[in-house]
């Protein structure tokens, strides 16, 4: 049978097509979770992920494994209450009720669809499912379609269904299974509800459990290298894009995480690695369903891979991919629901300045601005779009020689600038503010940074942290806050804090003044001493100066964008050298406990640590697991509770279980159960109950400093 592939999958009119499917491991999850969750009685479920994502195609290939016995997840080995057998009622959205939806699909001929006579006909469904040991499975796709139909038109009526139609697989003694699919969250669906809608809406939502369905990027050009493979396209006998990866990888203007990236660069031939990638968000972003990153390998559009075999390029390189965007999505780029609208429109704005003012080099020239607007868009943050990057990137995939030079005449027209606190070129946006040279004169108007530590307080919240291991085992909650200063600090933590983190910012103390300070503090305090004050102290002052230019800007946008722009990139640049740092052993910051230096990796260790440094500091803490009272402030019930106790102490102490009733469980009764009864503290001796020793051991130095604290009380009133 012929292998067919589909752009935009119908899973009505596609189920008993042969379609070529490539599994990948998020599809792979996604089974293996509805496998799972239905396993242990979860029977309904909403799949959410964006335009062209293959979430359809998934549904098509669930059908196909599970009637069809073709094999592209795991085997089905009992995860559906040991059923194999499956019928599927398929069911794709439209802008209409799903009541009536559903009630022509079941063939209900009622003048009044009544939600009882769709259930009914359901039932009668699931119950010739059963009788050939078959579960039923509902899928709804474009499931959004009837949502935005239900929030505008009687959203009472049809969200009740909905909740009866969960409600009626939500059945874990029954084998049906419901699965609905979204391009977004089902909380977006509510924007023109009120709120007493919106609340129904959530409580509808809650009866179906979602699963995010994303396929990452990488992912989709491993796909589209298979895809391609089985194409004509062949490449010159002397391809080695080898060059061209290394580049990319260099200058980091796309995340490649593999080290098979020159054998993925070969399959992807004609397309490049980098425009491969931008092409393939830009689709995610601009694109529908029916227009994704396979349509385009499908497709016989002019701008497209068909006309590959006659341009005059290396590759199908960023240039192209601009014109093949341009040619099917300017409706929506030269429009303002565009989300990258105004870098379209400075691209747009760059080229016809190009066609005006120069002369010669005009293609070669286009074509840079062209890959320049769509890594400024696209691209990683911290991309390096520079001397370097551009020209060898231009010469291998366009085969422009002379890329140094077009760039200086771009600069030199103002048609495009560099931005050295980012080593990026960006297109030219019209202000007749020269940005570097204002910022970099505002460091005479201003005052250096004297005290980092009260700068950097301005700038950054550091939360409290509970150390999570030693709070778990012994059930008291150990809080750590983080305390910043240019000396290190000794204090006692007060209140419900148990531990400090001292952040230590000086450019005068060494480590071994930290280990030796340390050595001598007797607290819970966990040092951090960094080595990288100047840099911070820098960055601290460039956000000063740009606030400043800020602050005396008058009326000019574009400068007042591109500085916003600044400012993010700095106070990014901020973040990523105090607080990035706190989890990742990069040399920057050095820990110190008792003395010691201690190497931290990550999140994970770092709160290791902590529990470590209470569990040395609070070595006598007994295991106590009432959350009702080991904290440090109680509620109001709790407070009366503890007076009643401490009643029942008094006057019922002899009493089994303090007087307090076997068939009540006030939570005075459930303190005593947990704090005196089973730590063996009050019990029983013959006939008699009375207060002894504890007979767990993790209370032993606590009962006994109770009894010193009451021995000595007790003098002091002899004495008095």
């Amino acid at each position: 049978m012929q292998i067919n592939f589909s752009p935009s999958i119908n899973i009505e009119r596609d189920f008993d097509k042969n379609l070529d499917y490539i599994k990948t491991p998020n599809s792979l999850r996604i089974f293996q979770q509805i496998a799972d969750d239905y396993k242990i009685g979860t029977r309904s479920f909403t799949i959410i992920g964006s335009y062209g994502t293959g979430k359809s195609a998934f549904l098509w290939a669930l059908e196909q494994q599970l009637t069809n016995n073709q094999k592209y997840f795991q085997d089905i080995n009992g995860q559906f209450q040991n059923i194999t057998s499956f019928q599927f009622l398929n069911i794709v959205g439209e802008y209409n009720s799903l009541i009536d939806t559903l009630a022509r699909k079941l063939d209900i001929h009622e003048k009044t669809n009544s939600n009882q006579l769709i259930i009914d006909a359901l039932s009668k469904r699931y119950s010739e499912a059963i009788y050939q040991n078959s579960c039923l499975v509902i899928v709804l796709d474009e499931f959004g379609k009837f949502l935005e139909f239900a929030s505008g038109n009687n959203p009472e009526r049809e969200l009740y269904f909905i909740q009866q139609l969960a409600e009626f697989v939500n059945d874990p003694s029954k084998n049906v299974l419901l699965i609905t699919v979204l391009h977004q969250s089902f909380d977006s669906y509510a924007s023109k509800l009120n709120r007493t809608q919106r609340q129904e809406w959530e409580k509808v939502k809650g009866r179906l459990r979602e699963i995010v369905f994303n396929e990452p990027v990488e992912q989709l050009l491993f796909l589209g290298a298979e895809r391609l493979e089985r194409k004509d396209f062949v490449a010159p006998t002397d391809f080695k894009p080898d060059e061209l990866v290394n580049s990319i990888k260099l200058a980091k203007v796309f995340p490649l995480r593999t080290e098979q990236s020159v054998e993925l660069a070969k399959k992807l031939y004609p397309l490049d690695l980098l425009s491969a990638a931008i092409l393939t968000k830009a689709l995610q972003t601009y694109g529908q369903n029916e227009r994704s990153l396979f349509t385009f390998l499908e497709s016989d559009d002019v701008s497209g891979l068909k006309s590959f075999s006659w341009k005059n390029e290396t590759y199908f390189n960023l240039s192209t991919v601009y014109d093949y965007l341009l040619n099917n999505f300017s409706s929506l780029l030269t429009t303002k629901y565009n989300p990258h609208f105004f870098q379209w429109r400075a691209i747009q704005h760059a080229l016809d300045r190009i066609e005006a003012t120069l002369e010669g080099d005009y293609l070669e020239a286009s074509k840079l601005v062209k890959i320049i607007g769509l890594i400024n868009i696209f691209g990683n943050a911290g991309a390096k779009i520079d001397n370097d990057f551009l020209p060898t990137y231009s010469k291998l995939s366009s085969g422009i020689e002379n890329a140094e030079t077009i760039l200086k005449r771009l600069e030199d027209k103002k048609i495009i600038r560099f931005l050295n606190y980012k080593s990026q070129y960006v297109l030219y946006e019209g202000t007749d503010l020269d940005i570097e040279i204002e910022v970099d004169q505002a460091a005479q108007k201003i005052s250096g940074v004297v005290n980092i530590v009260s700068s950097l307080r301005h700038y950054f919240y550091f939360p409290y942290i509970i150390a999570k291991s030693s709070s778990l085992n012994r059930g008291t909650p150990r809080f750590f806050e983080f305390h910043i200063s240019e000396t290190p600090v000794s204090k006692k933590p007060k209140g419900f804090v148990d531990g400090i983190i001292n952040l230590v910012f000086s450019e005068g103390i060494m480590k071994e003044d930290v280990l030796a300070f340390s050595q001598e503090s007797k607290e819970a305090i966990l040092f951090g001493l960094y080595q990288n004050t100047t840099k911070i102290k820098n960055l601290i002052f460039e956000i000063r100066k740009i606030n400043f230019v800020l602050e005396n800007l008058v009326d000019d946008r574009v400068a007042e964008r591109e500085l916003k722009n600044m400012l993010a990139f700095q106070r990014q640049e901020l973040n990523h050298h105090v607080l990035n740092n706190l989890y990742q052993d990069t040399g920057e910051l050095v820990w110190i406990y008792e003395g010691r230096e201690i190497q931290i990796e990550n999140r994970s260790r770092f709160n290791k640590l902590l529990s470590e440094i209470c569990d040395r500091t609070y070595f006598n803490t007994p295991v106590f697991k009432n959350e009702l009272i080991n904290k440090e402030r109680f509620s109001s019930s709790i407070s009366k509770a503890r007076k009643n106790l401490l009643q029942a102490l008094v006057e019922k102490w002899e009493q089994e279980d303090l007087g307090f009733r076997s068939d009540e469980f006030p939570p005075e009764k459930t303190i005593y159960l947990t704090l005196l009864k089973e730590t063996g503290i009050h019990r029983k001796n013959g006939d008699l109950f009375f207060f002894s020793e504890p007979n767990q051991d993790s209370f032993k130095p606590f009962y006994d400093l109770s009894r010193q604290v009451v021995r000595f009380f007790l003098l002091g009133f002899k004495i008095a």
